[in-house]
């Protein structure tokens, strides 16, 4: 898939939260948010300056974007992880559990715990980006049927598989 397509699938597949999107969509897709995440940042720059120092500062525009495409973009995670074959209530559960401990913690001042709390939190976001820099499991499994099967229609999984191995 390329990056135009890429992107008009993660457009399309807005709120959309079954099915499988394959590698190079997921990627492009992240690509093209970081892309105009930058744009954003910059726009705000220019058209809202502030005067904090070098403090971290999202402007309205930023904010607008970040908005606006955090759905698709949880959408495109739980069809990236059906693509690997898991579940993506995990990717749902595990944060929002995190966050809530989170807040807590930080209501009690308990540094320690809060610390231990973000170091998972950064392991689980590691693991969640070695993952999905593997390849999707072939053919059709419990959340549909695989996203690059439609692009090598006229080869069987057998190929697949052995082409797979080869590499």
């Amino acid at each position: 898939m390329n990056f135009p397509n890429a992107i008009q699938s993660f457009l399309n597949n807005y709120f959309n939260f079954r099915g499988r999107a394959s590698r190079s969509e997921y990627w492009y897709a992240y690509l093209f948010l970081l892309i105009i995440g930058i744009i954003a940042g910059v726009a705000d720059a220019i058209l809202f300056p502030n005067d904090l120092g070098n403090e971290i500062n999202y402007g309205p525009i930023s904010s607008f974007i970040n908005i606006g495409f955090i759905i698709p973009y949880w959408a495109i995670i739980a069809r990236r992880l059906h693509d690997l074959n898991k579940s993506a209530l995990k990717f749902f559960v595990i944060p929002f559990i995190s966050f809530w401990l989170t807040i807590i913690l930080l209501l009690f001042s308990e540094a320690a715990f809060l610390m231990v709390l973000m170091t998972l939190f950064l392991i689980y976001g590691i693991y969640l980006l070695v993952i999905f820099c593997f390849r999707g499991s072939l053919g059709t499994n419990k959340y549909g049927p695989d996203p690059l099967r439609n692009a090598q229609s006229d080869k069987t999984e057998e190929e697949l598989t052995i082409w797979d191995e080869n590499k």
